[in-house]
């Protein structure tokens, strides 16, 4: 197996691991008592799907849609992590989506948004997916001087 699959599977384990035990927010609580993990907040708002159109604010169903959605890209970038190519791009368009999700909290909670250790993590782990395809890529670069252009 090569090592940059070796890499993904482990970053992608790490994603996995980022999602259902790390707190992601701290100012989120869905369930009392209980660890506010992404997993935890995206089953709060799976289980209610069928309520979230009739929020009747716009913005609100935008920050549920984007939990959503960002947390099943981070969960296909945590199951592809063998190939980080998909695992960093999903990876990073997920936290992304969720990033654009809390700012657009901050107008509803009364409190500051603080992100746990979750958030930050994921983060970094889907930039180092990225850069796990990156360094395979350019390991993988031959360069070959033809004589014509060394004689020049």
């Amino acid at each position: 197996m090569r090592l940059e699959k070796i890499t993904g599977t482990i970053i992608g384990v790490a994603i996995l691991v980022s999602i259902f035990l790390l707190p992601f927010s701290s100012s989120i609580s869905i369930i009392s008592g209980s660890l506010d993990t992404l997993y935890s907040i995206f089953h709060f708002f799976a289980s209610n799907l069928g309520a979230i159109p009739n929020v009747n604010n716009l913005s609100l169903e935008l920050i549920a849609y984007f939990y959503l959605i960002g947390t099943v890209l981070l969960l296909a970038s945590g199951l592809t992590g063998s190939f980080p190519l998909v695992s960093g791009i999903t990876g990073t368009v997920g936290v992304a989506l969720l990033t654009v999700s809390g700012a657009f909290s901050r107008q509803y909670t009364p409190y500051a948004l603080a992100y746990g250790v979750g958030f930050y993590l994921l983060w970094a782990l889907a930039l180092a997916q990225l850069g796990t395809h990156l360094a395979s890529r350019k390991a993988k670069v031959n360069l070959t001087i033809s004589p014509s252009v060394v004689s020049s």
